[in-house]
């Protein structure tokens, strides 16, 4: 909640909120010919924060490429290089939150494949089950599992929940993945990224008050002023679109037949 920026959620817990540093970030679209400064802006920020608090400073934590819940925001993979090794210089632990990413949803199976860096911690959880049942994974660096690999109670991580390792959730898990590895899936998701910008670049060309529209991977979004004035009319065709404010995004399963996602296109 902390490392949050809240927009309301969590006010009754905000006086137990411990202090975090934050940076802009650079969102870019297609089109867009102000993101190199916006990175640089960006970065400048984050040295500042670096020089005078690194001593103060955790982690940098992120969503690498793409900010979720914030509205689909996405950001090239060259920044997140530059600001990960460059947090890195000052000896500050980087936490990837790919719960949302992970598992092929920006192109590759992580986002940190793209960025070309291996975090201290490693977030994740939706697909890996494909969302049949609830099971999260936070993966560590040798280094930080050594830290706390001790038989003394003081120095062990003994943290644990009543249902770790669930049986259910583990046997999902493996079909999910068992599914993700089939040949040709990469190849799958990339034809759902492919269908994406073609049918984007339809809709823009078909309509002025569609902004800003991005893709990675297998997810992709464009704002509009009447993303909430839409979504009832979505649903009376028979399309389940959830905009997040003046944000329409596609989030769209990796079994979607490509007739199905151009039908959903051309709904909009």
């Amino acid at each position: 909640m902390s490392v949050g920026v809240t927009s309301g959620f969590h006010d009754l817990f905000s006086r137990l909120f411990f202090s975090v540093l934050t940076i802009p970030f650079p969102e870019t679209w297609i089109g867009d010919d102000q993101v190199e400064n916006k990175e640089i802006h960006a970065l400048r920020i984050l040295e500042r924060h670096l020089q005078a608090d690194a001593h103060k400073i955790a982690a940098l934590i992120l969503e690498p490429l793409v900010q979720g819940a914030s509205g689909m925001r996405m950001c090239r993979p060259e920044f997140v290089s530059r600001a990960v090794n460059l947090t890195r210089q000052y000896g500050i632990l980087i936490i990837f939150d790919e719960i949302k990413s992970g598992f092929g949803r920006t192109g590759s199976c992580f986002a940190l494949e793209q960025v070309n860096f291996v975090p201290d911690f490693l977030c994740i959880s939706k697909g890996l089950t494909g969302g049949f049942l609830p099971l999260a994974v936070t993966a560590t660096t040798d280094r930080i599992y050594d830290a706390f690999l001790s038989e003394h109670f003081t120095k062990a991580f003994a943290h644990g929940h009543s249902y770790t390792a669930n049986p259910l959730g583990c046997a999902a898990g493996i079909a999910s993945l068992e599914l993700l590895t089939q040949p040709g899936i990469m190849a799958k998701l990339n034809r759902i990224h492919m269908t994406h910008k073609t049918e984007l670049e339809k809709l823009s060309i078909a309509f002025i008050d569609i902004h800003h529209i991005r893709v990675t991977g297998t997810i992709a979004a464009f704002d509009t002023p009447y993303a909430q004035v839409l979504k009832p009319k979505f649903l009376e065709k028979g399309l389940l679109l959830r905009p997040l404010g003046n944000t329409i995004y596609f989030l769209p399963p990796y079994r979607i037949s490509d007739l199905e996602l151009e039908e959903a296109y051309k709904t909009i």
